[in-house]
Formats: C-alpha cells, structure tokens, sequence
C-alpha cells in the first residue's frame, strides 16, 4: 500500500505530462493559425480601405478632370460657332455689297453692256442671293 501511494504520483505525472503536451500542443498551433489567419484578415481589410480610399481620391480627380475637359471643350465650341457665325456674317455683308453693286451697274441704262454681259451679272446675283438660302448660324440663345 504504501508502495501504490508513491507510486500513483509518479503515474499520475508520467501519463498526465504527456497527454497535456499531447492536447496542449495542438490546442496552441491552433490558436496561433486562427490568430494569424485573423490577422492576416484585418490586414487585408486594412488594405480594401486603403485601397477604396485611393479610388475615391482617383475617381474625384477623374470628376475634376472631367468638368474641366468638359468646360474648355464647350468654351472651344462656343469659339468655333461665334467664328462661324461672325464669318457668315462678313460673307453675306460682303455678297450684298456685290449684289448692289452689280444691280447698279447691270441696270444702269447710261452704261452699255453687250447682253451677255448683263446675263452674267444677272447669274452672279442669283448666285450670290440664291432663293431658300438659309440664313447664318446663331449660336444658340441669340436672337437674330
């Protein structure tokens, strides 16, 4: 008896100390995977926001971008159709002053023209102030 009582501390330590190492161990690797697998989340989602905050800065960039293409280029269309505008205007001024000039001259009865002469200026003037001509391009918003 007194034999078993010294002996069962002994067993108890010799079958207890390889069983805790036995379910320790793999109770601490699978503590530490799931620490670092949630670590490695965090770092991650970490990451997405970086990332999500950099598309919002690019894609604020991009809108910025976009309203000042946007603006130069209507700035370039309204500059092109007042060109347009100004430029039908000069050419139908000067077309008037042609068409005066030539009606005068064609129908002045001091000035001796041979037919073919005043035929020609009649053809000028048609074509210079044909009928159904449109008239010139406003930009929009300008009454004529």
């Amino acid at each position: 008896m007194q034999r078993d009582k010294r002996l069962l501390p002994r067993i108890s330590v010799l079958i207890a100390l390889p069983l805790a190492f036995v379910s320790l161990i793999p109770s601490l690797l699978l503590g530490y995977y799931l620490y670092d697998r949630q670590q490695s989340t965090r770092d991650v989602a970490e990451d997405n926001r970086k990332a999500i905050e950099r598309a919002d800065d690019a894609i604020e960039q991009i809108r910025a971008l976009t309203v000042a293409v946007s603006a130069a280029l209507q700035g370039r269309d309204e500059g092109l159709a007042d060109a347009v505008s100004q430029q039908c205007r000069e050419n139908e001024v000067q077309d008037a002053i042609i068409v005066s000039v030539l009606r005068t001259t064609g129908t002045n009865p001091e000035v001796e023209l041979p037919p073919e002469v005043r035929q020609d200026f009649r053809d000028a003037i048609v074509a210079l102030e044909p009928k159904g001509e449109e008239p010139c391009p406003l930009r929009p918003g300008i009454e004529p």
